[in-house]
């Protein structure tokens, strides 16, 4: 990785990004969003001279992602008990927040 040169560069750069991003599911658990969002900028500049030059950047993040799962447990062995039925002993639906 090659970190930037300010004093390479032939000019002033500013550059900025962002992204609106939503979620699928929606809010599934209370106090929760199913949207968020992604903004970048950067500022690159060097004095007139040429001998100081500095890089300046700023990112932000909010990525709230929900997922619905399903867990079951207890399936008989199949190899000990050919042709007995697949039941599950139990099961658990969440739904919960996955923190990006």
């Amino acid at each position: 990785m090659r970190t930037v040169r300010p004093l390479s560069q032939d000019g002033r750069i500013f550059a900025a990004s962002a992204r609106y991003e939503w979620n699928d599911v929606g809010a599934l658990n209370a106090g929760t969003e199913d949207t968020g969002y992604r903004i970048t900028g950067s500022y690159i500049d060097q004095s007139a001279d040429g001998h100081w030059g500095w890089a300046i950047g700023v990112a932000s993040m909010s990525s709230p992602t929900q997922a619905e799962r399903w867990e079951a447990w207890g399936y008989p062995d199949v190899f000990e008990e050919p042709g007995g039925n697949l039941t599950t002993n139990g099961s658990r639906p969440t739904r919960s927040p996955v923190w990006a």
